[in-house]
């Protein structure tokens, strides 16, 4: 079973993903109510500027901390000194400020609910592309299209601000749980609403769950998992998010209070999260990888080392290529990187073996959540790769709490 342990680590909260008795990511969160506004988090802001030849306004989201608003045509009106609820829609990075919307939404477990505004058209259900049945397809929609309409009687919204997106798991769940869930989020979006025009500026109208808790939802898509915590509180946490989404059978909680070996020391963590800030990683044949994240993108090279082989020259160099690019996708992911990624595989004269290489780290990587794409190999040998960026990298996020 996957295992997700959650513990302290300096002060702060340690998240790491094991699969296959092996960590698979890392990340390191403040812990609760500190530090900067988060993915999902809605203000009350007040516009400090409005930059109309880069179609944005900078709105202040609590005394501290501004924030980024692309301008739309509902926006488009803003002047300095407004008030308007927000949402934060991108993190701070590095130098640059969140980026917020106006245009509210809500994630669940099953759904996403997101506001339709005026002069935006109608709001729309649409269901996952992966969800192939047309039957089921169509039979949701219209009985989604039922629970909206009911659940706006007597409301000052109707069913044609919001827009309804059905997620992937919800073709494996009850309908009446599914009903449920748009019905909740359909009623906390109304209240949010609401709430926007009683409150006082830089108000936090709604304080989003953790990114490592949301996450929970895709990775549940692909079976149980379990989770791991020494902290009391980060328990209590689980046990509601658990119980309020009814994931009893995709999540299994275990509190562990052996004070005799802690649970950083049972899983050797302090050494994971060290080995995973090295620039050199070795491989079990001898060879070794050197990564280089930098400010434009991250540059990997694949080193022969005490690496010696037998027999053909050339098919030991690409048993090496291949060994690399499995490990390449494991540390792209336990490290968090993403951008331009530039990897430097030791040369390979038959191109039949440069074709099996990049096939080889494509399929590494097929299982990466954050998506990434093996573009190509350029005529001097290198592999150029994307991956989205979801959060900071791991060396970032170390560097922060120092």
């Amino acid at each position: 079973m996957r295992r997700i342990l959650l513990t302290q680590y300096k002060e702060r909260l340690l998240y790491s993903l094991w699969e296959n008795d092996k960590p698979a990511e890392l990340a390191l969160y403040p812990p609760e109510g500190e530090g900067q506004p988060r993915l999902g988090d809605i203000y009350l802001a007040k516009v400090q500027d409005v930059v109309r030849g880069i179609r944005a306004a900078f709105v202040r989201l609590t005394p501290e901390f501004t924030a980024y608003l692309p301008l739309t045509a509902e926006t488009e009106k803003l002047r300095a000194g407004d008030e308007l609820a927000v949402q934060v829609t991108k993190e701070a990075q590095k130098t640059k400020d969140p980026v917020v919307s106006a245009q509210l939404s809500l994630t669940g477990r099953l759904v996403v609910l997101t506001e339709v505004r005026a002069g935006q058209g109608s709001g729309r259900i649409s269901v996952s592309a992966k969800i192939r049945d047309a039957a089921w397809r169509e039979q949701t929609i219209g009985a989604l299209e039922g629970v909206l309409a009911s659940a706006a009687k007597g409301s000052e919204a109707d069913t044609g601000s919001v827009s309804v997106i059905v997620r992937t798991g919800a073709y494996a769940a009850p309908f009446t749980e599914l009903a449920r869930e748009t019905a909740e989020l359909w009623e906390r979006l109304r209240r949010l609403r609401q709430a926007a025009g009683t409150r006082t500026c830089y108000s936090c109208l709604y304080r989003s769950e953790p990114m490592w808790l949301t996450g929970l939802y895709h990775l549940t898509a692909a079976g149980p998992m379990e989770l791991v915590t020494d902290l009391p509180d980060i328990r209590a946490l689980c046990q509601a998010f658990i119980e309020n989404r009814h994931m009893e059978t995709q999540l299994t909680l275990r509190f562990y209070d052996d004070a005799s070996c802690p649970l950083s020391r049972l899983y050797g963590l302090d050494s994971v999260v060290e080995s995973a800030l090295h620039k050199k990683v070795w491989l079990k044949s001898g060879g070794y990888l050197v990564i280089e994240p930098t400010e434009a993108m991250v540059v990997i090279d694949v080193n022969t080392g005490k690496f010696t082989g037998r027999g053909d020259k050339e098919e030991n160099i690409l048993r090496l290529n291949r060994e690399a690019a499995q490990e390449i996708a494991r540390q792209l992911r336990l490290r968090n990187l993403s951008g331009m990624i530039l990897i430097d595989f030791i040369d390979m004269k038959k191109a039949a073996h440069e074709e099996e290489i990049l096939s080889c780290l494509r399929e590494a990587v097929r299982e990466d959540p954050a998506g990434v794409t093996v573009v190509d190999m350029t005529k001097l040998g290198i592999v150029e790769c994307t991956r989205k960026k979801t959060s900071r990298p791991l060396h970032e996020q170390v560097r922060e709490g120092k």
